[in-house]
């Protein structure tokens, strides 16, 4: 008896652990409502605060419109930390170990964005003027 209740218990501990979901170029985290752009653009695309942001405004994807830079806290939160390579979670089909913006700004300078690095997992700061990879994400109504 004992044995069944240990394997349901860790059962449900490893089914409530992994809140992502795959679909088609979209990766869906179940808990918090976000879905994350997940297509090839993630790895090519690299561009200014600006122009990030435009992308994301203009994106449609899987029917989906209304996307956006993520905040640093969301960029953070599809970092895959018991990955030794500090990349992001499996689900995640493009992943490019490089840095990606957030619409963030720093406290003392609005010029100032916050940013991950998905090879380190460390987080920066950069001006709006350089240029870094895009992945766009979308707010579900709960």
């Amino acid at each position: 008896m004992k044995l069944i209740i240990l394997f349901f218990l860790f059962f449900n501990l490893a089914s409530y652990s992994d809140v992502f979901e795959k679909s088609y170029a979209i990766v869906t985290n179940i808990k918090t409502n976000l879905i994350w752009q997940d297509n090839i653009e993630v790895t090519q695309y690299t561009e200014d605060f600006t122009m990030a942001n435009v992308f994301c405004e203009n994106l449609i994807l899987n029917n989906y419109t209304h996307w956006e830079l993520p905040t640093i806290k969301e960029l953070h939160s599809i970092i895959d930390i018991d990955n030794k390579n500090k990349t992001i979670n499996k689900k995640f089909k493009y992943v490019k170990p490089v840095i990606y913006w957030s619409k963030t700004q720093d406290v003392k300078d609005t010029n100032i964005l916050w940013l991950v690095d998905f090879k380190t997992a460390k987080t920066l700061k950069s001006k709006t003027d350089e240029k870094y990879q895009v992945r766009c994400v979308k707010r579900l109504e709960k």
